[in-house]
Order: structure tokens, then sequence, then C-alpha cells
């Protein structure tokens, strides 16, 4: 029976869990191990990007050391991927938003590896959100710059008449 109970689920890591409860006006604002975890990470990139900096002029070594030279090949793959999807000039714009976000689920993702650490993106509640809120922005972004008119070109083949768009969607 002591076997038992010294031996915790495996299930155990994906539970959120009320650290400090916090209640205002009838809501729930608790800390919970989800906001440990966001908060470790960010502490943790904000440590390794500042670490990389020189102190007296705030620009990167010119003779890398291994985490630079680790940090320079994701920023290159990811400026490559963005580059190569949405355009040389558009790609450059939207570059910080998809190299923060990729490095934030990435680092959420290295964080669950670790057994019986708790694993944030395994709740879709939480993948839902994040999607959402960069669609929605993504979408107010386009609407802004191109007017309505970006949902036409959105839902239709490039290069076709308006006579055959209406002809097909009969």
């Amino acid at each position: 029976m002591l076997l038992k109970s010294f031996f915790a689920s495996p299930l155990e890591q994906f539970e959120i869990l009320p650290l400090l409860p916090l209640y205002f006006g009838g809501l729930d604002f608790s800390i919970t191990n989800e906001t440990v975890i966001v908060l470790i990470v960010f502490v943790l990139f904000e440590i390794l990007f500042l670490s990389l900096i020189k102190e007296t002029d705030s620009t990167l070594f010119i003779i890398p050391n291994r985490w630079q030279v680790l940090l320079e090949g994701i920023y290159k793959m990811t400026l490559t991927l963005t580059v190569d999807n949405v355009g040389e000039k558009k790609g450059q714009s939207f570059f910080p938003l998809v190299f923060s976000i990729f490095c934030f689920i990435v680092s959420l993702n290295v964080i669950g590896l670790v057994p019986y650490s708790f694993t944030l993106t395994s709740h879709l509640i939480v993948t839902f959100a994040l999607s959402f809120f960069v669609f929605l922005g993504l979408n107010i972004i386009c609407v802004r710059e191109h007017g309505l008119a970006f949902f036409f070109f959105i839902f239709t083949f490039r290069n076709i008449s308006c006579f055959s768009f209406v002809i097909s969607s009969n």
C-alpha cells in the first residue's frame, strides 16, 4: 500500500492547480501552475536574449558564442520561412510576430518534455486561444490594409472573371 501511494499518476502533469487563489468581484484570478510556467518561459528568454547582448553598445558579439549561434540559426530559419511564404516586404514586417510565437511555443513544448512537469500546450484551450487571437489580429490588419475586398480575394481563385465567379458559386 505504501508503494502505491508513493508513485504519482502520470496524468497529474495535466492538472491545473491554483497556487495563489485570488478572487475579485466573483472572478477567479488565481495564480496557477500554468501562470508559473508562462512566467518561467518569459524570464528564461529575457535572460537568454540579454546574455547575448554586449553591455557597452547593446549589440550582438562579432565572434558569437554557442548560444548566439543557436539563436541566429533559429532566427535565420524563421526569417527564411516567413519571407518565402509571405514575400520579401510583408515577410519582414510580420517576422517579429512569427519569431516570438515560434520561440514561445517551442519553449513551452521543451518544458513539457521534462518528466512530471506541466505541459501547457497539451490543453486545447491554450492552443485555441493563442491561434484565435493571432487569427483575429491578422484579419484586422488585412482589413485595415486592403479593406473589405480582402475577404473577396481570400475566397476566390486568382485571375478569375466576375462572371465565372458568379456561375461557379451557383
